[in-house]
């Protein structure tokens, strides 16, 4: 009986041994940038708040300061507005007198006047895919697909997938990132082309995360063969923020680019950063 008794001691050490206690297992986990930045969106964020008591301010200078707040409201209000939709009269100052005369190029550069847009006659519709390669150091380095969809030159549709590695001492991680927007295009000029839009972002590493996302960027076409392209988008995933810029300086050869630039993504104290290359297509 002392026998089995021991027996079965010894196989519950051996296999705790062997496959590890999750508790362990977690605490021995070697963690790098990926792991950093996992890390600060799976923390639990504490919702409850105390709300300040500031009901019980001043009153006298209420009726002074409501109308200068209105004022400011209405103003602020129009300027949003202006900036991020349309000005009074924006179609005589940069479209010549409609915004019908907005078109797509067959490529940037197709004409040496011309970017995406074109206010002669053009296509209807435009997409451009590009893939590139992202090296933050030697052993965190990863791969990207953009690609957007121009289906009228008010609107467009964009996605961004990526797959990010990372060598560690004793393992790989894996995190994948991906966008995906509805985009406003904003200024549709020849040299010029500005756009934000509201979407989704998600993280996919040893658990899923999805929350909303906004995105505004800019490209310039100063000459040929040159643009330069940013592009700013945060999300709120588990109630953290995740700001994301790109930026890259491309080379236009007719329907290709070849692309250089910068990229990073953060959340809280954790930031992943590095150099881009690539090729970009337009059909």
């Amino acid at each position: 009986m002392n026998h089995r008794i021991l027996f079965i001691v010894t196989l519950s050490a051996a296999l705790l041994l062997l496959c590890g206690s999750p508790l362990f297992a977690q605490e021995d986990k070697e963690k790098g940038k990926i792991g950093s930045l996992e890390k600060e969106v799976s923390k639990d964020k504490d919702s409850d708040e105390e709300e300040s008591d500031s009901d019980e301010d001043s009153d006298d200078s209420d009726s002074d300061g409501n109308i200068f707040a209105n004022l400011a409201l209405e103003l602020s209000g129009r300027l949003a507005v202006g900036l991020f939709i349309v000005f009074p009269n924006e179609d005589s100052l940069l479209y010549a007198g409609s915004y019908r005369n907005c078109s797509f190029s067959e490529y940037p550069y197709a004409d040496p006047e011309d970017g995406l847009f074109s206010q002669a006659v053009g296509k209807k519709f435009s997409v451009n895919i590009s893939g590139h390669y992202f090296y933050d150091e030697e052993n965190l380095t990863g791969y990207a697909v953009r690609a957007r969809y121009y289906p009228l030159p008010y609107v467009s549709a964009e996605v961004h997938f990526t797959d990010l590695t990372e060598k560690l001492s004793t393992r790989e991680d894996h995190l994948k990132i991906y966008n995906i927007f509805i985009n406003y295009n904003r200024l549709r000029l020849e040299r010029w082309a500005v756009w934000w839009g509201l979407g989704l972002k998600g993280l996919q590493g040893d658990k899923t995360y999805n929350g909303f996302a906004f995105n505004i960027g800019t490209e310039v076409y100063p000459a040929r063969p040159v643009s330069v392209t940013l592009n700013y988008g945060g999300g709120f995933i588990n109630g953290t923020y995740l700001p994301e810029f790109f930026g890259s300086l491309n080379f236009h050869l007719y329907r290709f680019a070849v692309f250089a630039g910068y990229q990073y993504w953060s959340a809280g104290g954790a930031k992943i950063d590095g150099l881009v290359g690539g090729l970009r297509l337009f059909f």
